[in-house]
């Protein structure tokens, strides 16, 4: 189940809910001041309320959708174990061939997750920005439409991102899988509808994000990369029949 669908739902029932409360008072305010004059007198009055009830749902709805899209207390609190927002790194591999790494910053709101990166080589040279938000949410599957980056530097691409949930507490682990159509090249692999597959930890020492985002991004991503990834052969096995 997911908990972005429920709060968009639950968003959505709040504000109907309270733009009913809202027109019920205003149709018994208007009854003590409004002199009816029959049926169109009644007609008018009902028509007011229902301009107040629809109007009262829309900006209610886009409060609340503010306030959330301004908040990560709020984001954390309501999406709980689903919260993913962050500085995560990844591993690209083709078959069993490590060709490159990623930092990855994730943010939420109520429509989408956001992701938002750089590619590296396997080296850990700089190569490209990418960014991606989600198409579909099925907890803990998520489908991202993304752009950019080594592999997709014009067209759009598709990545399943397959979340590894740990009990109760926050995701940290995640394994995907994606296609590409890009033709740029990689040492001596041609990315041409091949697919290939990715492993993300995300990183919580607020030191190390700090260095992530700076210009000694480089060797911090290299350290981290060896600390994560050395010894996670199992996290590989991705599902490559979701394509």
């Amino acid at each position: 189940m997911s908990n972005y669908k429920d709060l968009a739902t639950t968003s959505s029932i709040f504000s109907v809910t309270f733009a009913l409360i809202i027109g019920n008072y205003a149709k018994k305010w208007l009854d003590n001041v409004v002199v009816y004059g029959g049926q169109n007198g009644e007609r008018h009055v009902l028509l007011i309320v229902l301009c107040i009830i629809i109007a009262i749902s829309q900006i209610s709805d886009i409060v609340i959708k503010q306030l959330i899209k301004r908040f990560k207390i709020l984001r954390q609190l309501l999406l709980g174990r689903q919260f993913l927002e962050g500085t995560w790194i990844d591993r690209v591999k083709y078959k069993e061939k490590t060709i490159g790494y990623g930092i990855i910053v994730v943010n939420s709101d109520l429509d989408y997750i956001y992701l938002n990166g750089q590619d590296f080589s396997e080296n850990f040279e700089f190569q490209y920005s990418f960014e991606g938000h989600t198409n579909v949410i099925e907890w803990p599957k998520i489908t991202v439409v993304f752009s950019g980056g080594h592999f997709s530097p014009s067209l759009q691409e598709i990545m399943i991102i397959n979340i590894l949930e740990n009990g109760e507490t926050k995701p940290n682990h995640w394994t995907s899988v994606f296609s590409s159509q890009s033709h740029r090249k990689n040492e001596n692999i041609m990315h041409g509808s091949q697919i290939y597959s990715t492993e993300a930890w995300k990183v919580t020492d607020r030191s190390k994000i700090n260095d992530l985002h700076s210009p000694n991004r480089e060797s911090t991503l290299k350290n981290l990369s060896n600390e994560y990834f050395k010894d996670c052969k199992s996290a590989d096995q991705t599902h490559l029949s979701d394509f």
